[in-house]
């Protein structure tokens, strides 16, 4: 199986509005946003705080940055690009960088983790399905996740050739597996 690799950036941080300052001032709190995508960044339900492990190395940044996070939601994805972009959001973060998100967003130069996209199958039909190249998903449903950067060359393909389902979070896709 082919596995489509593009480097993901997971707890970039975007529109840190100017390193930091507004009005010429230090900023002491941030409003920040994130999805559920477990064990990246989730609503624990014991505690109702926002965890994981890009939100660990978010927490403790701005920690030592000496900034506090006034707020921390987790959101479907189109809606946390939406504020961010709109400002109700300071930053976002489990994002990876394509055009779009540049004209509004400032990333880091490194990325926190690097990550793959792979493709997911009903059990009952892993040895019907092959997949070596993209025309291998020629007329198969596929579950896209609203507002996510998927590989140009991939998206292209399978938007003009594949019937495509969006849905605002990736549990939703999962479900239609089971």
């Amino acid at each position: 199986m082919k596995i489509f690799s593009f480097q993901l950036i997971l707890g970039s941080l975007f529109y840190l509005l100017t390193s930091n300052m507004v009005m010429g001032e230090q900023r002491t709190s941030i409003v920040l946003g994130t999805e559920d995508w477990p064990p990246f960044s989730y609503e624990d339900k014991v505690n109702g705080q926002i965890s994981g492990l890009i939100t660990e190395v978010i927490n403790a940044t701005f920690r030592r940055m000496g900034i506090s996070i006034k707020e921390n939601g987790v959101y479907p994805w189109a809606r946390a690009q939406k504020d961010v972009y709109s400002g109700r959001l300071d930053a976002i973060y489990t994002a990876s960088i394509n055009d779009e998100r540049l004209k509004y967003c400032y990333f880091p130069s490194e990325p926190i983790v690097k990550s793959k996209w792979v493709l997911f199958i009903k059990k009952s039909k892993k040895g019907s399905l092959r997949f070596e190249e993209l025309s291998d998903l020629k007329n198969k449903s596929i579950g896209f996740i609203l507002g996510y950067n998927y590989p140009s060359k991939f998206k292209r393909y399978v938007t003009q050739n594949s019937l495509i389902e969006e849905v605002p979070f990736e549990t939703q896709n999962i479900a239609k597996l089971v």
